[in-house]
């Protein structure tokens, strides 16, 4: 029976193509319930590029609205974590530091218009 660490709760991801010496060239290291220890495999290219917020709006030109009564008419799109993208982390957030067992982060989007009169 395994003991209970952090790699009893390993990803199917993580799982699908190990390294066994049936499948000598998986990309995934060896299953073992101790430490990585001398494992070569765990070590990967950690870059990742991640889009954290962004806002993009539009204001109605003030000679169209003020006919209405109206000083200023935005409307707007912002997100927050709108995109990451690392080239070999895809199994867990690439700037998580508690292992595999972590909360993901959520993604916000938020449409809006801002009127004055």
């Amino acid at each position: 029976m395994l003991g209970s660490s952090a790699f009893d709760n390993a990803s199917v991801y993580r799982a699908e193509n190990r390294w066994t010496t049936e499948n000598p060239n998986g990309t995934m290291p060896r299953a073992e319930d101790l430490a990585p220890g001398n494992n070569t495999n765990w070590l990967f290219d950690a870059t990742f590029v991640r889009l954290k917020t962004l806002e993009l709006g539009y204001s109605i030109p003030s000679p169209v609205i003020s006919r209405l009564g109206l000083s200023n008419v935005r409307f707007y799109v912002s997100g927050f974590n709108v995109l990451t993208w690392a080239k070999e982390i895809k199994w867990t957030d690439p700037e998580q530091s508690g292992g595999y067992l972590y909360y993901p982060q959520q993604r916000v989007l938020n449409l809006g218009v801002n009127v004055k009169f």
